[in-house]
């Protein structure tokens, strides 16, 4: 497994800011039209799953969040809501009919009870 955040735990009034999640896969070769997915783990609980896709020269973007409580899954592009879902119980992200310009990385933040979900870049 890889291991994709060994960020420092840093803490702000009590609430850290950064979790350990890993992701199986650290590469995934799909054709043209196929779906992909991404599953995402922490060892501890988690409040939101982040997902991100992050293009060569470009800022990484999220994509769909999770409410793991409610099972929520959020867009920020209501766009995008065929093109990217999520399972809640296994924080897995599916990346359907992939197209060429789908070439990217895709990540995971796991984030506990903080307001920082609301925020759009």
């Amino acid at each position: 497994m890889k291991q994709l955040s060994e960020v420092p735990e840093r803490s702000v009034t009590g609430q850290r800011l950064a979790l350990k999640m890993t992701q199986e896969a650290i590469s995934i070769t799909k054709g043209l039209t196929k779906t992909a997915r991404f599953t995402c783990k922490s060892d501890e609980t988690v409040d939101f799953i982040h997902w991100y896709q992050h293009k060569d020269h470009e800022p990484p973007r999220r994509i769909p969040y999770i409410t793991v409580s409610s099972g929520l899954v959020t867009h920020d592009d209501s766009g995008e809501r065929e093109k990217f879902t999520a399972v809640t119980k296994s924080y897995t992200l599916a990346l359907n009919k992939m197209e060429q310009s789908d070439v990217a990385t895709y990540y995971c933040i796991g984030d506990i009870g903080s307001e920082f979900h609301n925020y759009k870049s």
